[in-house]
């Protein structure tokens, strides 16, 4: 089932990641870097590299991480995710060298659009104290034996949102499940829902998820914090119940609002148990 809303609201989401065990002699702003371009067209951005207690060189380069469906960061080689802008940027250095006597140095960077981008693309761009194996082409990093996953300090995200009139907004609730938690768990139910963002374009979204017993009265309900998923991907929310539930039919119902048209609801139907093994969880969708 929609609900009609007119309300519109950002897309797009940029987050800081720290990577490896290596005590950061740098800093570097802004971590977020959220460009607005048209197809075929060039933009330009900077952001600044800070210096800390010591001298320190600092080493520049692109690299491609991609999100799971739990929310979690993977590497990917730059230049092959479907909506990857890592060959589009042009870096003004691969290496800057940073004291306490510069205090910072601005590094720039150049945008070159495809004519047929449409919708949101991203990548990072990474500072990091040691010389890893990482980026492609005219951004590559200087390679040494040193991998990525252990000398990246700092990676700032980067999200091109390329305005035309091929861009879509839209989201659907995939799978909502209900089951007893885990022994030892400190919820006693867990439940999970798995929205999708259908669309070609980053989403925030904000949700709501709440049960109704058989009499249709609701017996438990949680505002869903904010998540973001990339385009044409998946995020599974896991939310715990720290309520028992007795023995009895059920509706779980989750909504959410992510900037489009409308907000998606689903609802699935479960049963608990009163023997101590968990009930099936339901997955049908209505």
């Amino acid at each position: 089932m929609r609900f009609h809303k007119t309300t519109a609201l950002a897309v797009l989401l940029a987050i800081l990641f720290i990577c490896g065990d290596i005590c950061l002699a740098f800093n570097v702003s802004p971590i977020i870097i959220e460009l607005n371009a048209e197809p075929g067209k060039s933009l330009n951005g900077s952001f600044t590299v800070f210096a800390g207690a010591d001298p320190e060189k600092v080493y520049l380069g692109i690299q491609d991480w991609d999100k799971t469906i739990e929310g979690g960061y993977k590497r990917v080689k730059s230049g092959t995710m479907e909506r990857s802008c890592a060959e589009w940027v042009a870096l003004s250095s691969t290496v800057v060298e940073v004291s306490p006597q510069t205090a910072k140095t601005a590094v720039r960077f150049t945008v070159d659009v495809p004519r047929n981008a449409t919708g949101s693309y991203w990548t990072y761009i990474i500072a990091s104290p040691a010389e890893p194996n990482a980026g492609s082409g005219k951004n590559a990093l200087p390679k040494s034996g040193m991998q990525v996953d252990v000398n990246v300090n700092i990676g700032i995200r980067l999200v091109i949102n390329v305005k035309s009139g091929e861009n879509t907004i839209g989201g659907e609730i995939q799978k909502i499940s209900v089951a007893r938690a885990a022994p030892g768990a400190t919820d006693t139910f867990e439940a999970q829902v798995v929205f999708d963002n259908t669309g070609n374009t980053y989403m925030k979204t904000i949700g709501y998820f709440e049960i109704r017993n058989s009499a249709s009265a609701v017996v438990f309900e949680k505002k869903l914090d904010e998540i973001s998923i990339l385009p044409e991907r998946g995020r599974l929310v896991r939310i715990g119940i720290n309520k028992d539930l007795p023995a009895g039919k059920y509706v779980a119902l989750a909504m959410f609002d992510f900037g489009g048209d409308s907000i998606v609801a689903a609802e699935s139907k479960f049963e608990v148990s009163a023997n101590i093994p968990p009930p099936s969880a339901a997955d049908n969708i209505k």
